[in-house]
């Protein structure tokens, strides 16, 4: 959706028509979502889902075709119609899995219609007989899909925050200081979350899409596919709360399972972020690498029961200790990036203004020479040159102190 209404416009006609019919096949999604997997409303999600997305970009290609500029818009619309095309075929295992009446089954064809979706975009939906689109096509507003990613990024953060209150309201009160520290640290761990996403200002973003020569790649890089393990991170992080808190439907769960998600979560989502950065800034960001090495030995430790203490509170607490210090660590990285990088153009503004500043005092010099030569020709000079040669001597040791005083105003 985010991706259409870079080409649509929600006050135009068009645009709330398909704004309205996306939210009836949202409310049936919200309906069947509880139950699909066990089978009672599977075939009512399928069914909602693949309207969405079939009807999505199939209005789209039609509104394409009816507008004017028919060069670039065209295009476009032969891009929505491969949409359209590939979204028909993974429709139809979508529709399979909600009819089957296994549970086996719609587990076995949901997961490859959902990759199929997820891969298309990497080949351009390629069609036989519509070849594959391109990036260049995709001409893209950076500053749209900055704000609706983020915003879509908080409503998830939102939610998992909204999900340790239900849990809080559940629990007799008072609560006791284990059950305060552990809904501290679950909260923390939101916190930073938030703090290593939102760290980098989205205004950087869209303007390294809309300064790039090529848009529609680092849009489809940096959105399509850099969100996924961000969000899968924070869904991850939201089921382990559960496990912090200690609730006895998930008493059976063993240590090494509960710290999969404890662990994996924050861990899955700083990955995310860390090619997310990486694709729109063309940097690898050190503090984040180091966050995913001891992410990565903190569940080595917990895996092989070398980790000191089996709780999995204290496993939560030293991960949220661990995301906090990489987003304090990325503040003071940047800090430092831009200080060197304010130290140079400083540096080489002065240096410019010293260059100048020669050329003003070695030119008229230079100019005096070159004239009292042809004006003697070869005859020696005599004293009044040999006045002249000194006031000129003079201005280079004028420049050299200025040169110094500007020197020592920059240190």
């Amino acid at each position: 959706t985010t991706w259409v209404f870079n080409f649509l416009t929600p006050e135009a006609p068009e645009g709330r028509s398909l704004l309205f019919f996306l939210m009836v096949c949202c409310l049936g999604l919200s309906i069947a979502i509880p139950t699909a997997y066990s089978g009672e409303r599977a075939l009512a999600f399928a069914v909602f889902f693949v309207a969405m997305e079939v009807g999505r970009s199939l209005f789209t290609a039609v509104v394409m075709h009816d507008r004017a500029d028919p060069g670039y818009n065209d295009r476009r619309r032969q891009t929505f119609v491969r949409i359209t095309a590939w979204k028909v075929m993974t429709g139809i295992l979508w529709l399979l899995g909600g009819a089957a009446s296994r549970e086996e089954t719609r587990l076995l064809l949901w997961p490859v219609a959902l990759g199929v979706d997820y891969c298309a975009p990497a080949h351009g939906f390629w069609l036989p007989w519509l070849g594959q689109s391109f990036p260049e096509d995709w001409d893209v507003i950076g500053a749209h899909m900055a704000e609706r990613c983020a915003l879509f990024i908080l409503i998830c953060l939102g939610e998992s925050i909204m999900t340790v209150g239900q849990i809080v309201t559940s629990m007799p009160v008072p609560l006791s200081r284990k059950q305060v520290l552990a809904v501290s640290t679950c909260f923390a761990n939101l916190v930073a979350l938030w703090w290593t996403y939102f760290r980098f200002s989205h205004g950087q973003v869209a303007h390294a899409i809309e300064t790039s020569s090529n848009p529609g790649f680092i849009a489809r890089q940096a959105f399509t596919y850099g969100h996924i393990p961000i969000v899968v991170g924070i869904v991850l992080t939201a089921v382990s709360m559960r496990y912090v808190l200690e609730l006895d439907d998930f008493a059976d769960y063993s240590f090494r399972t509960k710290t999969f998600s404890i662990i994996g979560g924050p861990f899955t989502h700083l990955a995310g972020t860390l090619f997310f950065r990486s694709v729109v800034s063309h940097k690898i960001m050190a503090p984040h690498v180091a966050g995913l090495a001891a992410l990565a030995t903190l569940y080595g430790l917990c895996w092989s029961s070398a980790f000191p203490v089996e709780s999995v509170l204290v496993v939560a607490f030293v991960v949220a200790a661990v995301m906090f210090l990489v987003a304090a660590w990325e503040f003071h990285y940047e800090q430092h990036h831009v200080r060197v990088h304010t130290a140079k153009a400083v540096i080489a503004r002065r240096v410019g203004q010293l260059r100048q500043l020669s050329a003003r005092v070695l030119l008229p010099r230079r100019s005096r020479t070159s004239s009292s030569s042809s004006g003697r020709g070869a005859s020696p000079p005599d004293d009044d040159d040999d006045d002249d040669n000194d006031n000129g001597e003079s201005l280079p040791l004028s420049s050299t102190r200025v040169s110094a005083r500007v020197l020592a105003e920059d240190r």
